[in-house]
């Protein structure tokens, strides 16, 4: 078996989750566990190495923080001061990923899948392409569900372009775009890639979890 080229995991969770309530939506539960702990724990299975969490300020740092077990070993990195949102995060993150390729993905997905992400690494390294980005069924391209080459995106953050747009940031990569008819029927992406952002979000998917 060919063995998979080195991906470091970059967990983005830091944001101010501010439709979510008071409550830190990292730490939320989903199936008994928080959610960045899930998260974290499937993507270190998929790329076999410890992940790198952008958990922004010290505060929110230490809520991240408190949820982990010592079983979670992490990186953690504060985020970037130029901008704001994912991007302050995926930036400041890249400079502690020192593997040609990331895995990035958000710590509210709590039904990724360690299947997919690990499908989506083979595409990727094998496509040439900076992005492997999964397009959900509105045709929508998910940043926060991709594989990056690390120094394109990194370029990109290097030109600090003064926009806090995740999709701004990989506009001018170049994107291999995965819909849902090049995905083995084994494998659900469409799940995996679901992310929460309000209570309400979270109580369907512990539904249909459940169902």
């Amino acid at each position: 078996m060919e063995r998979q080229p080195p991906v470091t995991g970059v967990v983005l969770a830091g944001g101010r989750s501010e439709r979510f309530g008071e409550e830190c939506k990292a730490a939320a539960s989903f199936d008994g566990r928080p959610l960045v702990e899930r998260v974290v724990r499937r993507v270190r299975a998929a790329t076999r190495r410890r992940p790198i969490v952008a958990a922004g300020p010290r505060d929110k740092r230490a809520a991240v923080d408190r949820v982990l077990s010592d079983a979670d070993p992490v990186r953690y990195v504060a985020d970037a001061n130029w901008c704001n949102g994912p991007v302050a995060g995926l930036c400041a993150a890249l400079d502690a990923v020192s593997t040609d390729h990331a895995f990035v993905c958000g710590c509210d997905m709590p039904l990724l899948s360690v299947a997919a992400v690990s499908w989506l690494i083979d595409r990727h390294v094998g496509s040439g392409a900076d992005a492997t980005l999964p397009v959900d069924s509105a045709g929508r391209r998910q940043p926060l569900h991709g594989v990056y080459r690390t120094s394109a995106l990194a370029a990109r953050c290097d030109r600090r372009l003064g926009s806090n747009s995740l999709r701004a940031l990989v506009s001018e990569l170049s994107v291999d775009r995965v819909d849902s008819s090049s995905v083995p029927d084994s494998l659900s992406l469409e799940a995996s890639m679901a992310n929460v952002n309000t209570r309400a979000e979270l109580s369907g998917l512990r539904q249909r979890f459940a169902e």
